[in-house]
């Protein structure tokens, strides 16, 4: 729940919501274990940021429980991800495979890309349960450990396995993506799929422009509706999400409007 709440008023347009969640952050009690397994170098809030993320992502699956405990059923699949990820393309059928989790290649940092996965009902609780197995990480012996190589660590500590097929090898290294640290953070660009821009300094003039004719007119339309919202239309989108979803829980439309929204008189 922050001044930017006011977005997540794009997702009225979803056929089905079973569980709307927006919530204020809370601090996160640190145990002797959790001080042990995880290390805040390079977290920009230390371990307590890695422990916000982690409850964040575990949330989802408590919300998924409950879902199906209340209707009495069980997902096939489950895919997680994140309001600060672009989709260019629908999933291929070849991403869902039986008994593995799959994540995309590129920003591992040591680890698992966690920013994405798929996987059936039994290995997404598995990697959605980012801290209530880090008991089962120190047992095991890790230290020292980052949200994507504590990721890694606990699917290969329940014995999860994920597919990849790569991408890039050999001769398609080229001179700027050559010089990334493959331990840090690595995305295979050998399918000549990448363009580099200038990212010193900030936003380039006209992006928006940019943007819409990159994004398409579907994308270009909702970027201009969210930059156009009113405080009037945000509450009216928010309380038609309210009535789609199964659970609500979440402050009142004007609460999460009013933060990021000037009230038009």
């Amino acid at each position: 729940m922050d001044e930017n709440a006011f977005k997540l008023s794009l997702l009225k347009t979803a056929p089905r919501l079973a569980s709307v969640r927006i919530f204020g952050q809370r601090l996160v009690p640190q145990t002797a274990e959790q001080v042990r397994v995880l290390t805040a170098t390079n977290s920009p809030n230390g371990i307590q940021g890695l422990l916000q993320y982690f409850n964040l992502v575990e949330g989802c699956l408590t919300m998924i429980e409950s879902h199906q405990k209340q209707h009495n059923f069980t997902y096939d699949w489950i895919v997680r991800t994140r309001v600060d990820g672009y989709w260019n393309a629908p999933l291929h059928p070849q991403n869902f495979v039986a008994g593995r989790y799959t994540v995309p290649s590129g920003s591992v940092y040591g680890g698992l890309n966690d920013r994405f996965g798929i996987g059936d009902f039994h290995t997404s609780k598995v990697a959605l349960s980012r801290l209530s197995l880090i008991s089962k990480l120190d047992s095991a012996g890790y230290r020292r450990l980052n949200s994507e190589s504590a990721f890694k660590a606990q699917l290969t500590t329940l014995k999860y396995p994920t597919p990849c097929s790569p991408v890039c090898k050999g001769s398609c290294v080229a001179d700027v993506m050559s010089s990334l640290d493959k331990r840090w953070s690595w995305t295979n660009w050998g399918n000549g799929m990448i363009e580099l821009c200038d990212a010193h300094g900030g936003w380039e003039d006209q992006w928006e422009t940019i943007f819409d004719r990159v994004a398409g007119k579907k994308l270009a339309a909702t970027r201009r509706q969210v930059k156009d919202l009113t405080f009037e239309e945000c509450v009216g989108e928010f309380r038609e999400m309210k009535k789609k979803a199964v659970n609500w829980d979440a402050p009142a439309p004007e609460e999460i409007c009013g933060r990021g929204l000037k009230m038009k008189q």
